[in-house]
């Protein structure tokens, strides 16, 4: 389950054994309900009481005989429905993704809902949320044998009990990256002590010695940050001076230039070096989401072997495989429709998916290059193979334009060189071959570049390279950005040369369709450009 109020699912762990504030147990005590909380999550989980607290505000529109104060499930159940009804049509915001946990004793999520409806019914905040704050802590408070791991938290059973398996193994890789966050900020806090005590351990130094010689280290170490700083703000106003008569060079470009090697691609990733910095691979992170997926479609069952490492790649081929071996049978009409529509719709399923978890992707695809070539071989023929009306071209589309921006916000400079120097080569021949593709496929190229005049350039002239001397494609591809870069308000000098320097060149030609891209480029830059030349 998602939880949309301001505790997480992490917080509501924490709260499992937090003190109710003493404004809100003299509110409930002033309630006269007819029996003392004790044990808030055994108290509010059939529902009873929390009727009677809503008898008290709203007495015409609860019947408390209506209510069954019993721990079977179907009387809990009914009286939750039963208040959800009232919650609604009160204007309470308390929906059935909050009251569930707490009907099911779930740590903490009582505790919540006593909190909500404190502020909801009162129209007051608690005042002092120090007990919470408290309880962050905690694990950080622990020695090092008695913290979570992180086998302990997948093993929840609120992650247990939700039925839909996609939900379930989001929530999962969610609260498994909390941990991990947790564990590398806890790390950072302890590492300066464990390294004076293993200091003081190998030296056989006394804990006042130990202070005072960290003292002078300190010192030592502020002053080598500064001289870092000024040689570090030296070299960025150098590289400020010369940015307008040379493009930047990435520190990964070689990595980049052996990635895109025309002859063997797989083989230029062998001879890569492995980045300092490790990175996940993105089939590692893909294959859960993916699988979850899958085991629910009847064909692709049949067709993919989920044991195998590259599932992933599996799926993508069966994808392209599947649609095409159903679209060539001619017999049977209506069963083969009705196996083309689970593919499309399970492959629909997929990348919708993946685009809306795109982010845990970024770190893996912004440190390792090869990951980045990897991910794009395997789904780009998705943009190949499918016509612009495919519901799996859409959905693949969408994926890979929110891949770019999501990488353009970590890393705009390495996003947009891996579009040039890794992707864009094969994004050229689609470009090339479908016109029909083109505009929507331009759409890709500015997702991973990055929004300023000066890089939309250096796209351009990019895809110029790679398109080569076939003038109507360019043409074609500049009528479909020029209404990109005006809606983006990026028409400057220097593109509006390159713009119109291009259109009255299709103007020349002898082709109808490259002159009529030219006379588009022109009517959108009339249409956008506001300041006379």
């Amino acid at each position: 389950f998602r939880v949309g109020t301001r505790f997480s699912h992490r917080h509501r762990g924490l709260m499992a054994s937090a003190p109710l504030p003493r404004e809100i147990i003299k509110w409930l005590q002033a309630l006269d309900l007819s029996f003392s909380i004790k044990n808030p999550k055994r108290d509010f989980s059939n529902g009873y009481l929390v009727a009677e607290i809503m008898s008290r505000y709203h007495p015409q529109d609860v019947d408390i005989n209506s209510f069954e104060n019993g721990s079977r499930l179907e009387a809990k159940v009914n009286n939750w429905d039963q208040l959800c009804k009232l919650f609604k049509k009160k204007g309470i915001g308390i929906t059935k993704v909050e009251f569930d946990p707490v009907i099911h004793c779930a740590p903490g999520a009582a505790v919540v809902l006593i909190y909500r409806l404190y502020e909801m019914l009162t129209k007051c905040t608690v005042r002092s949320n120090v007990p919470i704050k408290e309880l962050m802590n905690i694990q950080h408070e622990l020695p090092p044998f008695m913290r979570d791991t992180a086998s302990k938290r997948l093993k929840d059973p609120e992650i247990a009990r939700i039925e839909d398996n996609v939900e379930r193994t989001i929530v999962a890789i969610d609260v498994l990256g909390s941990y991990h966050q947790e564990r590398r900020a806890m790390k950072a806090t302890e590492a300066p002590a464990l390294i004076r005590q293993e200091r003081r351990l190998r030296l056989g130094l006394s804990q006042e010695d130990l202070s005072n010689q960290q003292e002078h280290f300190d010192s030592v170490m502020i002053d080598e940050v500064k001289v870092k700083a000024l040689q570090s703000a030296q070299l960025k106003k150098n590289e400020a001076q010369h940015q307008e008569t040379a493009p930047v060079i990435s520190k990964s470009s070689a990595l980049l230039k052996a990635v895109t090697d025309p002859q063997a691609c797989c083989a230029a990733l062998a001879r890569l070096q492995q980045p300092q910095v490790s990175a996940k691979p993105a089939t590692e992170i893909m294959r859960p989401l993916v699988f979850t997926i899958l085991q629910e479609s009847e064909e692709f069952s049949k067709m993919i072997d989920t044991k195998k490492e590259d599932m992933v790649v599996s799926f993508m081929e069966q994808c392209r495989e599947g649609v095409r071996d159903a679209g060539r049978q001619s017999s049977d009409a209506a069963p083969l429709e009705l196996r083309m529509r689970e593919i499309e719709e399970t492959s629909v399923r997929v990348f919708e998916t993946l685009a809306k978890r795109a982010e845990l992707l970024v770190d893996s695809l912004t440190k390792s290059p090869a990951e980045f070539w990897k991910v794009w071989t395997t789904f780009y023929p998705a943009l190949v193979d499918f016509s612009e009306s495919s519901p799996i071209f859409e959905s693949a589309l969408f994926f890979f334009k929110r891949l770019g921006e999501l990488m353009r916000e970590a890393d705009p400079q390495l996003t947009q060189q891996l579009m040039n120097d890794v992707a864009l080569s094969s994004l050229a021949k689609e470009l090339i071959r479908s016109p029909e593709k083109r505009e929507v496929l331009c759409e890709v190229l500015y997702s991973y570049s990055q929004e300023d005049t000066l890089n939309h350039v250096l796209a351009l002239r990019s895809l110029k390279e790679k398109v080569g001397d076939d003038m109507s494609v360019y043409v074609s591809c500049l009528a479909g950005l020029v209404q990109l870069d005006g809606q983006q308000k990026l028409l400057d000098d220097h593109l509006l040369d390159l713009y119109i320097y291009y259109a009255l060149i299709a103007m020349q030609s002898a082709q109808p369709r490259t002159r009529v891209a030219g006379l588009s480029i022109l009517c959108s830059v009339t249409q956008f450009y506001s300041h006379p030349p």
